[in-house]
């Protein structure tokens, strides 16, 4: 006997079936290559995403034109870094000004000098307005105070104002007398501030004294006891002067 073959029957739960199948399988692969550019704004909401810790972005990927301007308002006060500030990237508009200390003015500053020399030369230490100060080393020579026989370094001061005025611990030119001013033609030995010395041939490490002066313009320069010092036939040369002063007015 011949069998009859039996047909199958496509049945609509069948088609339902293969249906789901094929979309479950292909929505999948779909899902992986999602463009960004094909959603719709606020069409994915925060719940449908992982945290993003910023290991997925290559350097130098993302452009400024991608990026909204931001304001500022994320930051929280005090977490930023100076370093991380962009040279003038700030404007006033961005700054407190109730909030800065105070600035000093640049005509306040304190200047530092430190120079060595060899017996027999000068140096220029600092200029501030109308004053100069220089360095000379000396040795075997005749002080201020005119003792004879000592090694010195010695600090001249020059101003390029007539009238102006000075006192220091060697001596001053006050203006108290019309031959007490100093001035662009103030003789050398009328313009010695400071003196740090020793006897001929010794060694030694000393601090010096004080000085103030003051032009007519009103600007002035000063050093404070004790704020200039000398190495006098040490540390290789013959003398070896630091110092600082502050500039006035």
């Amino acid at each position: 006997m011949r069998k009859e073959e039996r047909r199958r029957r496509v049945t609509p739960s069948l088609v339902v079936a293969i249906v789901a199948l094929v979309a479950a399988v292909s929505g999948t692969a779909v899902a992986a290559q999602i463009n960004g550019n094909k959603l719709m704004p606020k069409s994915v909401g925060g719940g449908k995403l992982k945290q993003f810790n910023g290991g997925l972005i290559k350097p130098k990927t993302i452009h400024g034109s991608k990026l909204k301007q931001f304001t500022g308002g994320l930051i929280k006060p005090r977490t930023l870094p100076a370093g991380k500030i962009v040279p003038n990237s700030l404007g006033g508009d961005q700054i407190d000004e109730s909030k800065l200390g105070p600035v000093p003015a640049a005509d306040r500053l304190t200047g530092e000098f430190h120079v060595k020399l060899a017996f027999g030369e000068s140096a220029d230490l600092t200029s501030v307005g109308p004053f100069k100060l220089t360095a000379q080393c000396v040795q075997n020579g005749t002080t201020a105070d005119g003792t004879e026989g000592r090694d010195f370094v010695r600090l001249l001061i020059e101003s390029s104002e007539a009238g102006s005025v000075f006192t220091s611990g060697l001596g001053s030119l006050a203006g108290n007398a019309p031959d007490k001013f100093l001035g662009p033609e103030t003789a050398e030995a009328d313009r010695i501030v400071d003196e740090v010395y020793v006897a001929n041939g010794n060694s030694n490490y000393k601090t010096g004294g004080h000085f103030s002066a003051m032009a007519p313009s009103g600007a002035g320069l000063s050093s404070a006891e004790g704020s200039t010092s000398a190495a006098i036939n040490l540390l290789g040369t013959g003398c070896a002067v630091q110092g600082t002063v502050l500039a006035n007015g």
